[in-house]
């Protein structure tokens, strides 16, 4: 296996995935006398990364341009929602953000696709910032407990505490009670927006470590792996168990016609995980149903405030996006999302096929759809390698992630959808096309 040739391209992927946490850790980026660089740094490191690739032309593949072209068709697609919307620069401003994505997407696309053996530099990188972020919460756990007072609010909002010499430790602000311990613990929130979104980055990149392991055969990738999985179910998130699940399923699912000698106890594990699935979505439902009284079943499944309400509104709120889309079958356009101080945006639900079903109508989100549906297609054939299938694992947990809270629209996601095709067409990182890839 090839390693980076130099060290511009370490420092490539450092800057690339700078850019991606620039969009993942909100909040620390959110701080008055911060925000200006931030969003320069949105703005130029797209640019910047363009000089890392070899030729501005992405290799004669087949799937990853029409991914691209999607993404092209709905961006173009979006201009009219927006045009219609009575908000033009509102929804202009929006839509210029989410060109930068693209024009992200498509750098990365074009350097992973060149540089193949960056792939695994990328995946090293992410299990150590993830094992970093588990570190924290045990160190946080072990010097603070909830509602501390030592801690210290940020300046964007004084619900977010966050712990720690400069808020090192990371956000306490979500916590559980669990009265059969009588314990109060944090749930693991790192400096992400919420536990779903840092439990979509654990139990991906938990996936990416056996990956690793499959390509190294190192003992290290599988420790990290379950450190990685056990910081994930800290989180204590249905979105991020419900895109574990998934996850594990596609394993399954792409694995099918794999010779084996025990069926049963291959559709023994299918069943499990297909009810652990359907917990993780009807779950809150049924303990607020038949089992109001017991906290600690509340805690788990996230049954937390109402009982009436056990989804917390979210239900409420995708069938009032619905009944807007009705209203408007083509869009309101790029909207912020939620209401600022100055009047502006509407509320979303935090779905990312209701929030782009509100922007840019049924035919947005059919273009979108097609657009993912293209990573699905590089998996679907035959000669895979295990880690290949890791890395495609990785990246269900995070469109499952994003299907419940999220927008498909992160760099992040994008890194992950690179890697998807790298490790599709290219055997091992040996810059050799895989036999039978669709190029």
């Amino acid at each position: 296996m090839r390693i980076l040739s130099s060290h511009g391209g370490v420092f490539y992927v450092a800057m690339a995935l700078m850019y991606c946490f620039l969009y993942e850790w909100v909040n620390i980026f959110s701080i008055p006398g911060v925000t200006t660089y931030v969003n320069i740094l949105k703005l130029v490191l797209p640019f910047v990364l363009l000089l890392g690739v070899s030729s501005h032309l992405l290799p004669n593949f087949s799937l990853p341009p029409k991914y691209l072209l999607y993404f092209a068709l709905f961006m173009v697609w979006g201009l009219v929602p927006n045009v219609l919307s009575g908000h033009i620069p509102e929804t202009m401003v929006q839509w210029m953000k989410f060109m930068l994505r693209f024009f992200f997407c498509y750098v990365i696309f074009a350097y992973l696709l060149q540089r193949s053996e960056a792939k695994t530099v990328i995946m090293k990188a992410l299990v150590a910032i993830a094992l970093g972020t588990v570190l924290q919460y045990v160190i946080l756990s072990m010097y603070h407990y909830p509602k501390d007072t030592s801690g210290f609010p940020l300046p964007i909002s004084q619900e977010t505490t966050y712990y720690g010499p400069y808020g090192l430790l990371g956000d306490g602000n979500a916590w559980l009670y669990f009265d059969v311990f009588d314990l109060d613990i944090f749930r693991l929130t790192g400096f992400w927006f919420e536990p779903s979104n840092v439990s979509g980055f654990l139990f991906m990149v938990f996936f990416l470590t056996k990956a690793l392991f499959e390509q190294t055969q190192q003992r290290r990738w599988k420790l990290a792996g379950f450190v990685c999985l056990g910081g994930g179910l800290l989180t204590f998130s249905n979105a991020g168990y419900l895109a574990l699940g998934c996850a594990l399923l596609s394993g399954y699912i792409v694995r099918f016609n794999e010779k084996r000698k025990n069926y049963l106890f291959y559709i023994v594990k299918v069943i499990i995980l297909l009810v652990f699935i359907f917990l993780s979505v009807f779950g809150r439902a049924i303990v607020a149903e038949h089992y109001p009284d017991n906290t600690n079943l509340r805690n788990l499944s996230g049954v937390r405030d109402s009982l009436k309400d056990p989804y917390g509104g979210r239900i409420e709120q995708a069938q009032y996006n619905l009944e807007m889309v009705l209203d408007h079958p083509v869009g309101i356009g790029f909207r912020i999302l939620g209401v600022d101080t100055e009047g502006r945006g509407v509320a979303y639900s935090g779905a990312a096929p209701f929030m782009w079903l509100v922007s840019t109508g049924w035919a947005g989100l059919f273009l979108l759809l097609m657009r993912e549906a293209q990573v699905m297609r590089s998996i679907g054939k035959r000669h895979l390698f295990s880690n290949t299938i890791g890395i495609f694992q990785a990246w269900v947990v995070l469109f499952c992630q994003n299907f419940t809270f999220g927008s498909w629209m992160t760099p992040l996601y994008f890194l992950l959808v690179a890697m998807v095709f790298a490790a599709t067409y290219y055997r091992n990182d040996t810059g050799t096309v895989l036999q039978g890839s669709p190029a």
